[in-house]
């Protein structure tokens, strides 16, 4: 019987198995940030159409015209539109960071892939050499066998 050899790159594939889980993390993570900002840039959103609104039901009239509530409103709604702007390159960012991770993983997984099928080859192998040394066993069994029939028979 042939000797039983192992996988010599099983660390290999091991530590692929981990970069490819640690990959899989960062995706998840940089995804539930990039939601995050997306959920605060909602927000922000409806702060300032609630504010627009506030602003138009307030002074429809002219003679409820307060000009210091009214700059007020301006500033904060000034203030509102500044948060959304960097809430918006910071999504873009968080979008692109998202990618990259993606990417990444990608690459991960291709590498693994590449171990698993070079470890899928050597058991295909592995497999191939017992079964060929238990037929030569066989054979070999067989021909002994009919050699001392063929002994006792004369």
């Amino acid at each position: 019987m042939p000797r039983v050899n192992h996988f010599r790159l099983q660390k290999v594939l091991e530590f692929k198995e981990h970069l490819e889980n640690m990959r899989t993390l960062e995706l998840y993570k940089a995804q539930t940030q990039r939601a995050r900002a997306e959920d605060e840039l909602r927000a922000l959103h409806s702060s300032k159409e609630a504010l627009l609104q506030q602003t138009s039901q307030k002074y429809q009239s002219p003679s409820k015209l307060n000009l210091a509530d009214l700059q007020i409103h301006l500033s904060y709604l000034g203030q509102l539109h500044d948060s959304i702007e960097h809430q918006n390159r910071s999504v873009e960012d968080l979008t692109k960071a998202v990618d990259r991770k993606r990417l990444e993983l990608n690459e991960a997984v291709k590498e693994r892939k590449i171990i698993q099928t070079l470890r899928d080859q050597f058991a295909e192998r592995q497999k191939q050499q017992i079964k060929k040394a238990e037929n030569e066993k066989i054979d070999e069994i067989a021909l002994r066998q009919k050699s001392r029939n063929g002994e006792l028979g004369e």
